[in-house]
């Protein structure tokens, strides 16, 4: 792949508090979810606590799941280590969603803006002729 995506699972209670507070009251879970405004909402706050990180290592697609990992979903070893396998087989078609819609923007990018112009090479002053001969004066 070229650039990272994270999948995020948001603190529903929090979330909920959050979309009260802006009016967004009487919402199931799937449908804030699946709403833009918190969608953008949880990026921006991804964005800020991932702000240290270098550029290639910045997320650039963020996934945002209804649940948590479980050991009964076969998703987390009993120590709580992430399975990233069956995660990935799980959210997989999800995921190559997220890659497809970015590629298809790309494209429509480059295919929609003309090509920017190739620079003028500078002129260059010639080079001076190379010297010949040793520096150091001849031996006695």
């Amino acid at each position: 792949r070229k650039y990272p995506i994270m999948l995020v699972v948001p603190n529903m209670e929090t979330l909920r508090k959050w979309a009260e507070a802006e009016g967004m009251t009487g919402r199931t879970d799937a449908a804030l979810l699946g709403d833009i405004v918190v969608h953008n909402k949880l990026t921006g706050e991804i964005k800020k606590t991932l702000r240290d990180l270098a550029q290639y290592e910045m997320p650039k697609k963020f996934l945002i799941l209804d649940r948590d990992f479980s050991i009964e979903a076969g998703e987390l070893t009993p120590t709580l280590k992430v399975k990233r396998r069956v995660v990935e087989k799980i959210h997989q078609a999800r995921i190559e969603e997220l890659y497809a819609a970015a590629h298809r923007a790309a494209t429509q990018l480059m295919s929609a803006a003309p090509a920017p112009p190739r620079p003028r090479p500078r002129w260059r002053a010639p080079r001076a002729p190379a010297r010949t001969g040793s520096r150091l004066p001849p031996r006695p």
